[in-house]
């Protein structure tokens, strides 16, 4: 498939399963990425249980690795970049995706960088400008934020951390339904969401509010359920 004039278009990279008898299979690596069906056998409307898996899995890969910063961008998601005024990115704690770095590094001219806000679980988030190196309070809610003096951002690419997904682009967060919330005070915004491998099921239960995401970064893979172009980008205002 080919991109019209000015387009970036957002292709699947699906990578199969490390098992005996694919190609690129390694018994050297850790069993939760050899054996991702490990998760098959779980009952799948147990969201508590599958979020203390996933969380002890997400640990385990990211000890096996040493750092937990992502190394690489497709050339589709840095067109999005380009194309964003106001990205949404995140404070990642200790084994969540990090991907600050390479953003920073990737932001257009103009552009700029807002980092989630909450008080209390039922607060909705709000998002506030950043830069490397500002200065980050606790909020109370295991992550760090910018101060409350910084003026809310209206973001256009919203980076989300996930616990699990699926490839139909469902998501499992942290329970708090904090980007559930977010989703629909910024519809027009694209969603990204950020895992490790190591944290795709077969399927996730939804519930009526869950907004799909429109992509999925990992240490390896680009998975978009249809072609993304820059135009769906909009600045809602700016």
């Amino acid at each position: 498939m080919g991109a019209g004039p000015g387009r970036t278009v957002v292709r699947l990279i699906w990578f199969p399963p490390d098992v005996p008898g694919v190609s690129g299979y390694s018994g050297k690596r850790p069993r939760w990425v050899r054996q991702p069906q490990i998760f098959m056998s779980m009952d799948m409307s147990d969201k508590a249980h599958l979020r203390q898996s996933l969380r002890a899995t997400r640990k385990a890969f990211v000890q096996s690795r040493k750092h937990n910063r992502l190394e690489w961008m497709p050339s589709e998601l840095l067109g999005l970049i380009a194309n964003a005024r106001v990205i949404a990115t995140y404070s990642p704690t200790a084994f969540e995706c990090d991907i600050n770095e390479l953003l920073w590094h990737s932001l257009p001219e103009g552009a700029s960088l807002c980092l989630p806000v909450a008080a209390r679980k039922e607060d909705r988030l709000i998002f506030r400008p950043w830069r490397p190196g500002d200065r980050l309070e606790p909020s109370g809610l295991g992550f760090l934020q910018p101060p409350p003096e910084t003026i809310p951002a209206k973001p256009d690419l919203i980076f989300a951390p996930l616990l699990g997904f699926d490839r139909n682009m469902a998501r499992l967060g942290q329970g708090a339904a904090h980007y559930d919330r977010a989703f629909e005070d910024f519809p027009h915004a694209i969603r990204v969401g950020l895992a490790w491998g190591c944290q795709e099921v077969p399927s996730l239960p939804l519930d009526p509010w869950d907004a799909p995401l429109h992509a999925i970064l990992t240490e390896r893979n680009w998975i978009v359920e249809k072609p993304l172009f820059v135009e769906e980008l909009k600045h809602d205002g700016h």
